[in-house]
C-alpha cells in the first residue's frame, strides 16, 4: 500500500475544500458562497466533460445536468444571510451534488434511464434532499446513475483517477464528482453497495446508515426494502455534518480525538470474509487491510477472535427482483417500455417474471432476513463488539464497460457490500491508501450494530486522521489520461 496524498485548506482553490473546511471559511467570512459555488461550476466546466447519457472513455461525466443559474442565485441568497452575521442554517452556502433518483420539484428526473427520457419535471421533492436544502446547501446539479440505479452497461461515468476505469456503482456520478473536486458533498443511495463501492474506487468517504434511518420517500427505488439513503463526501468528518440532518437527530460535529491511543477500549473483529476463499481480496487490498489492523492496534483498539453469525444472503436476489418488478409494473413502465431498459435491468425484471414470488414467499424470506439481522444484533451485544472490519471492495477500480454488449471487468461475486443491505446494519466506508501495484484507491468498511453511526464515524475519523485522504493526479480537461 502506498501513502495517500492529502488535501489542506486552501481558499485560493475553493473547489478542493472539504465540507468542514468550507463551512469554517464561510462562517469566518474568509470565503463567500458565490466564490465557492463559482469555483465548483468552473471545475465542472473544465473537467467533467459533456454530461452525456452515453458516456465517453475520455471523460469523467459525473453530472447528468448542471443547474448553473439556480446555483448562482442560491449562492447569492446564502451570502446575503451570511452577511447578516446570524448563525443561519448549519450548511449555508455549501454546494451539493444530488444523485439522479432524488426528485426536486421543477427539475428533470431521469434515473439514468431511457425509460424516463422526455418526461415532465418532478412535481415533488424528496425529503432527504429537502432537509439539506433547508440546511442551506446549494444544489449544483443531478449526477449520473445507472439505469434506475441498477442496470448497466453502459457505465457513463469515468473514475477521476483514470477515466478508462469505472466508479462501478449506481452512485458513481456522486463519488466521481467528489474525487474530481467538482463539489464538496453529495447525496447518494445504496441497495447493494452503491454508496460504498464507488467511494472505495474513487478514494472518497461515505456512511450507509441503519436501514430506515433516513427517509427514502419519493426517491426512485431500485429495490425499496433494501434501499438506503446516505451522505457522500471526501472525509467522514464531512459525512458527520450531513448525517444528523438526514436522520433528524441533533447535530454532533465530530473531529479526530487527541492523544496517542484514542481507540482504547474499542473492540474490533476482522471479518472472516477478508481471507475466505470465495471472497478473498486482492493482494494490494489485503495489504491495506493489514495496515489498518496494525493502525487500530497502535491507536489502542483491541482485536478480538470471535466467530460472527453466518453471512447468509439467501433470498436477497429474489426479494430484489420482486421489489423492482412490483415498482416498474405499478408505474406502468414494464413491460410497455421493455426495449428502453438496459440489458441488465431487463434481465432482472424478466427473471422476476419467470420466478414470481408470491405473498407467502415474500413474507417467508423477509422473516428469515429479519431473524438473521436480529442474530447479528445479538452477537454485537453479547460479544461486546464495537465494529467489524473488512475490505469495502475486493479489487481496485475495474475497467469501464461502455457499449451495450460490453461486460465490465468486475469479476463475478466480487461484491462484499450487499450483505449489509440484507441485514440493514450501518457501515462507514473510508479510503485506506493506494494500492501498491495499481496506484488506485483501496477502501475499508467499519460495520456496527443498529444505530451505531456516530461511534463508527468517530473511529473512522480517528483512522482517517492518520491514513489521510487520497487525491487523484492532476489531469487536463476531460481528455484521455
Amino acid at each position: 500500500m502506498t501513502a495517500s496524498r492529502t488535501t489542506t485548506p486552501d481558499a485560493t482553490d475553493p473547489a478542493r475544500l472539504t465540507l468542514v473546511e468550507a463551512v469554517a471559511l464561510l462562517r469566518r467570512r474568509a470565503l463567500c458562497s458565490r466564490e465557492l459555488v463559482g469555483a465548483c461550476l468552473r471545475r465542472i466546466a473544465e473537467r467533467d466533460g459533456p454530461h452525456s447519457p452515453d458516456g465517453s472513455l475520455a471523460a469523467i461525466n459525473a453530472f447528468a445536468r448542471v443547474y448553473e443559474e439556480d446555483a448562482r442565485a442560491a449562492a447569492q441568497r446564502a451570502d446575503a444571510l451570511l452577511a447578516q452575521g446570524e448563525p443561519g442554517p448549519p450548511l449555508l452556502g455549501i454546494p451539493l451534488a444530488v444523485k439522479d433518483i432524488f426528485p426536486v420539484a421543477g427539475k428533470p428526473l431521469t434515473a439514468g434511464s431511457r425509460v424516463l427520457a422526455g418526461t415532465a419535471p418532478a412535481r415533488c421533492t424528496a425529503p432527504a434532499y429537502a432537509v439539506l436544502e433547508r440546511a442551506g446547501m446549494v444544489m449544483v446539479g443531478h449526477t449520473h446513475t445507472w439505469d434506475f440505479a441498477f442496470g448497466y452497461p453502459p457505465e457513463v461515468v469515468g473514475n477521476p483517477w483514470d477515466p478508462r476505469r469505472s466508479p462501478a456503482g449506481s452512485s458513481s456520478g456522486s463519488a466521481a464528482a467528489l474525487a474530481a473536486g467538482l463539489v464538496p458533498a453529495a447525496l447518494g443511495s445504496d441497495t447493494g453497495g452503491s454508496l460504498r463501492g464507488p467511494s472505495s474506487y474513487c478514494g472518497t468517504s461515505t456512511i450507509k446508515p441503519t436501514l430506515g434511518a433516513v427517509s427514502n420517500e419519493h426517491v426512485i427505488p431500485c429495490a425499496s426494502s433494501f434501499d438506503h439513503v446516505g451522505p457522500m463526501a471526501r472525509t467522514l468528518a464531512d459525512c458527520a455534518l450531513m448525517l444528523p440532518l438526514l436522520t433528524g437527530t441533533a447535530p454532533q460535529p465530530l473531529a479526530p480525538r487527541p492523544g496517542h491511543r484514542p481507540l482504547t477500549g474499542v473492540r474490533v473483529v476482522l471479518s472472516p470474509r477478508t481471507h475466505a476463499a470465495e471472497t478473498c481480496a486482492s493482494a494490494e487490498v489485503l495489504q491495506a487491510v493489514d495496515a489498518v489492523v496494525a493502525l487500530l492496534r497502535a491507536l489502542g483498539a483491541t482485536l478480538l477472535d470471535c466467530e460472527p453469525p453466518p453471512f447468509d444472503q439467501r433470498g436477497f436476489w429474489s426479494l430484489v427482483q420482486a421489489d423492482a418488478l412490483a415498482y416498474h409494473r405499478r408505474m406502468g413502465y414494464w413491460p410497455a417500455r421493455r426495449e428502453r431498459y438496459s440489458a441488465k435491468l431487463r434481465e432482472l425484471l424478466e427473471a422476476g417474471e419467470r420466478e414470481p414470488l408470491d405473498a407467502d414467499g415474500y413474507a417467508r424470506l423477509t422473516r428469515a432476513r429479519r431473524a438473521l439481522a436480529a442474530a447479528w444484533e445479538r452477537w454485537f451485544a453479547e460479544q461486546r463488539v464495537d465494529l467489524l472490519l473488512e475490505p469495502t471492495t475486493q479489487w481496485t477500480a475495474p475497467l469501464r464497460a461502455i457499449g451495450e454488449q460490453t461486460e465490465s471487468e468486475t469479476p463475478p461475486g466480487a461484491n462484499l457490500t450487499s450483505f449489509w443491505n440484507h441485514v440493514g446494519l450501518p457501515v462507514a466506508a473510508l479510503p485506506a491508501g493506494l494500492g501498491a501495484d495499481s496506484g488506485l484507491p483501496v477502501g475499508v468498511s467499519l460495520i456496527g450494530p443498529p444505530a451505531s453511526e456516530r461511534a463508527l464515524l468517530q473511529v473512522g475519523i480517528d483512522l482517517q486522521e492518520r491514513l489521510g485522504v487520497p487525491t487523484p493526479p492532476r489531469r487536463g480537461p476531460s481528455t484521455t489520461p
